[in-house]
């Protein structure tokens, strides 16, 4: 699944957080609970494709605090979620880290002169990691990324929260 796709499936996704789980004695998210977290992720994650001409307007709005604190905060402090299942709650928080956090994360790292990391450089422009990892441009990228602490930590755990999601 494409990195971009990924964002527009979580800023839609308030269907999917209200499943009818109970088929599976799984309690559902209400539904105000779905709403809420819907429009907390649409204040901070646009459904547009992210570009190179977009890119800083985005990661702004992304790494503002008011955002910041919405990923890095529970959801059941949320209006509307403070009653529901905390597993069900921590399941959520996790997709939205993995499925959210994790590719902005990626796609918004700078080097430490400001400049783009190369592999999100790479991801933006060309929709995804490559399915061929010996691919010349590719692995530019990976070798030009390693050489900044800055963002090689959010490349390398993008990349593995990507891997555990294929497994």
């Amino acid at each position: 699944m494409k990195l971009s796709a990924l964002v527009t499936l979580v800023a839609t996704s308030s269907a999917v957080f209200a499943l009818p789980f109970e088929k599976n004695n799984i309690p559902s998210i209400s539904s105000d609970c779905a709403s809420a977290i819907k429009s907390k992720i649409s204040e901070c994650v646009t459904s547009e494709k992210i570009t190179l001409s977009n890119l800083d307007s985005i990661c702004s709005a992304y790494k503002s605090d008011k955002c910041q604190s919405f990923f890095n905060s529970s959801i059941s402090s949320i209006d509307g979620c403070g009653s529901e299942e905390s597993i069900i709650l921590t399941a959520v928080e996790k997709y939205i880290k993995l499925k959210v956090a994790s590719v902005l994360n990626l796609k918004c790292a700078k080097d430490e002169d400001g400049n783009i990391c190369p592999i999100s450089n790479y991801v933006i422009q060309n929709g995804d990691v490559p399915s061929d990892s010996t691919d010349p441009s590719w692995q530019q990228a990976v070798n030009d990324t390693c050489k900044s602490k800055l963002v090689l930590t959010p490349s390398l755990t993008t990349l593995i929260l990507q891997l555990i999601i294929m497994v």
